[in-house]
């Protein structure tokens, strides 16, 4: 798959959790950001023009997203006992975590049982109008990223999601190429009671080669308007799942 866009910004983030084996997707304890960066403009192009002359030119450019903003990072932390107080009885830490990272755009998500489902064709179209993505138009629109099907089997709280369930994936980059075999895979679910969508990155047990060559447990990337100059930001809450 040839490389059209590049990620607007991405950011390097750090997710510190406490976990407790019953607790649903839950907010982290640390969300540190520790960098970030955005694609480089390339130095002045020129040709030296002659009277008379017709020149076949090859051009290649990159054009910057208008619609994501990307997220890369790694996983800590561990499972405790701990009382209201937070005073912890026990703890057991994970060395190789899974499960889970999800990005929205609501700080109050149900994650009961039968709630979180996997993001229809509607929602997406919905999401899309939202944001000013115009999937007729925009490459980069939520429809044609997403355009793969989940084949794998998680739980998210205690909402089964399998292949049957028909969520829509995408494979995010590796060494700078697109890879098919989904070693970082980001699926779209959907918060029925709150009509919230959920970008959801399925976490790499152990580090993995990224995208950039350095190794990581978890990319994602969440759409931004960025169209028609808009330079506004957009606040996304992070949940965490972790086994």
């Amino acid at each position: 798959m040839r490389k059209l866009f590049v990620l607007s910004i991405v950011f390097l983030i750090v997710l510190s959790i406490l976990v407790r084996a019953t607790d649903e997707p839950r907010f982290p304890d640390q969300l540190t950001e520790t960098k970030r960066g955005r694609h480089s403009q390339m130095g002045v192009q020129s040709l030296k023009a002659l009277a008379g002359n017709i020149s076949y030119l090859s051009i290649y450019t990159e054009a910057v997203t208008q619609t994501w903003q990307g997220y890369i990072g790694n996983i800590s932390g561990i499972i405790v006992l701990d009382d209201a107080n937070n005073r912890t009885l026990y703890d057991w830490a994970l060395s190789n975590p899974s499960g889970e990272v999800y990005a929205t755009r609501s700080d109050s998500i149900n994650w009961g049982t039968g709630n979180i489902i996997c993001a229809n064709n509607s929602v997406i179209t919905t999401e899309e109008i939202s944001l000013n993505i115009n999937n007729a138009e925009d490459m980069d629109s939520i429809n044609r990223t997403f355009n793969l099907t989940f084949s794998g089997d998680i739980y998210v709280a205690t909402n089964h999601i399998t292949a049957a369930s028909n969520c829509r994936q995408t494979n995010l980059y590796v060494s700078d190429s697109w890879e098919n075999t989904g070693i970082f895979k980001e699926i779209l679910l959907y918060d029925i009671a709150n009509n919230k969508t959920i970008y959801t990155a399925i976490i790499h047990k152990g580090y993995a080669v990224g995208y950039d060559n350095n190794t990581y447990n978890f990319e994602l990337i969440v759409p931004e308007d960025g169209h028609y100059g808009d330079t506004s930001t957009t606040t996304y809450y992070f949940y965490v799942e972790i086994q």
